[in-house]
């Protein structure tokens, strides 16, 4: 019997080495308080240059590596920093709109929340009983999750949705996170 992956999805990573002591001061100056969500950053910014041209990169390698046509190409339409946890990211969203959402870890510890993804099926969760898996596969997950580190980039598509868990990690988690668009070449 053949076995057919059919409308799957897909999260990317790479680790990137760039300076993140510039980035971590850049974003510690856009908040008031330790935590929360910046408005959105100006992306002609000197400090954000070095990983804006690195998301680029990515975000239209992985455009291109997923069969999409050279005609088009992904550029970062807004960006915006996360310090810890805040209301908006501890709830399962997705970016409407957006064709991929990258998030970038400046800082990150080992004790810090997972980013948490929910499967685009979510009627598995009404067939399938956890109990019943023994091995878990793309075929019966109903969610899944990738431990931040600092350096991590992480590329999904904009309709995924997904979560951080609320973090109680006395050290601090830093990240940007970028939205992209597909645009006419």
């Amino acid at each position: 019997m053949n076995i057919n992956p059919m409308f799957a999805s897909m999260v990317a990573t790479v680790d990137i080495s760039i300076d993140n002591d510039v980035l971590e001061n850049y974003c510690r100056k856009q908040f008031t308080s330790k935590n929360g969500q910046s408005s959105w950053l100006d992306l002609t910014t000197p400090e954000l240059s070095e990983i804006l041209l690195e998301v680029t990169n990515k975000v239209n390698w992985l455009h291109t590596e997923l069969g999409f046509s050279d005609q088009w190409h992904q550029k970062i339409d807004k960006c915006w920093a996360n310090i810890n946890n805040s209301e908006n990211i501890s709830h399962p969203h997705c970016h409407v709109g957006m064709f991929f959402n990258a998030i970038y870890y400046v800082k990150a510890e080992k004790d810090n929340s997972e980013l948490m993804f929910l499967s685009p099926v979510p009627e598995l969760d009404h067939v399938i009983d956890k109990n019943t898996i023994k091995t878990f596969t793309p075929f019966n997950s109903t969610g899944n999750f990738i431990r931040p580190h600092t350096g991590l980039l992480v590329i999904i598509p904009g309709w995924l949705k997904h979560y951080v868990k609320q973090d109680n990690s006395p050290a601090d988690r830093i990240s940007i996170a970028f939205d992209s668009i597909m645009v006419k070449s």
